[in-house]
């Protein structure tokens, strides 16, 4: 299980409280451009498939995209929740990644159905062999 300071924070995002007793969420600092997080270093013993949680809140529709070691594997985190504090968090159902044997990088960048370009308030990864 991956916690939130294990995505690596950059161009406009940051890891931090949303409130009081709340976990760190992953969110968009403000006036910031081209935001994307990414978890780097993910080490799997074998290539193949695997399922990958996210755990994410939301006030409204904010789609990232999921990139695989380079590679687009498509939206998810569309579904609102309601809003980005501890109360208001989901798992995303599994989603299936294919992963290289030893290092995978994974970067999360706003979808291109995501008109206002917020990330979602994410704060676990789980990743799994299904």
């Amino acid at each position: 299980m991956f916690g939130p300071c294990n995505l690596i924070p950059a161009n406009g995002i940051k890891c931090e409280p949303t409130g009081p007793r709340t976990l760190p969420v992953l969110t968009n600092v403000s006036g910031q451009n081209n935001r994307f997080g990414e978890m780097q270093h993910i080490k799997v013993a074998d290539a193949g498939v695997y399922h990958m949680f996210i755990r994410y809140g939301s006030p409204d529709a904010r789609p990232v995209k999921l990139i695989i070691n380079g590679k687009d594997s498509g939206e998810t985190l569309a579904t609102p929740t309601g809003g980005t504090t501890e109360a208001n968090q989901v798992w995303q159902r599994p989603i299936a990644v294919e992963l290289i044997e030893g290092d995978n990088n994974i970067r999360l960048v706003p979808g291109d159905t995501n008109v206002s370009k917020l990330f979602p308030g994410i704060t676990m990864f789980n990743i799994v062999t299904p």
